[in-house]
């Protein structure tokens, strides 16, 4: 139960990201404004980080253990 309820959290971080990488390049690509972008985006990278770790039991960059698919 808890594995595609943080899967959508996951994916919902992703569109969020991408949402706030349009919005300031579209608008006004100011300095503060690219300066709040990147610390929303450190931020939110390591919420995903977080919450793999939590459904997989594993980073991102590991191996899968041997045995599942």
């Amino acid at each position: 139960m808890r594995a595609p309820i943080g899967r959508a959290i996951l994916l919902g971080l992703e569109l969020l990201v991408a949402g706030d990488i349009i919005k300031p390049v579209a608008v006004a690509p100011t300095l503060q404004n690219m300066a709040v972008l990147g610390a929303i985006v450190v931020i939110r990278t390591f919420l995903s980080f977080s919450l793999e770790l939590e459904i997989n039991g594993r980073w991102p960059w590991q191996a899968k253990p041997s045995g599942q698919s």
